[in-house]
């Protein structure tokens, strides 16, 4: 339950930055959300690369990382709700950041979204094509 709370009071704050870099461009608190996209951003390269070094590896090494890869990027199915929340914050992550002009992390963030669906959907193809085996 603390975990939820801290989880939507996080959710709350994130898109309050949000909305005061749509509001106000100009202002500091952008450099938050910015700054985060960033890590995130880091982070999904990294675990698309290491994927893509593992599926070249071999077959134990694909493996071994498939499930630790699948556990990161695929995530129980979600309702129609959230699926539009989900959206609605990526929607929100762009204007905000092309009406500040972070434009580079605009566009490292989009190649970010992009990237991350194609390896969810890879992963779970290969899912279902290990569990058919």
């Amino acid at each position: 339950m603390k975990n939820k709370i801290l989880n939507v009071i996080f959710e709350v704050a994130y898109i309050a930055l949000l909305i005061a870099g749509i509001r106000d461009p100009q202002t500091w608190l952008i450099n938050l959300p910015a700054a985060f996209i960033w890590v995130m951003n880091i982070f999904v390269w990294l675990a698309a690369v290491t994927g893509a070094a593992a599926y070249m590896a071999g077959r134990e090494s694909r493996e071994k990382i498939h499930a630790q890869l699948a556990r990161l990027f695929n995530r129980p199915a979600k309702n129609v709700l959230s699926r539009v929340y989900g959206w609605g914050m990526k929607i929100l992550i762009v204007i905000s950041l092309a009406c500040s002009g972070w434009l580079l992390t605009l566009v490292s963030y989009v190649l970010t979204v992009i990237i991350f669906q194609i390896c969810r959907s890879a992963l779970a193809e290969a899912g279902a094509t290990c569990r058919a085996s």
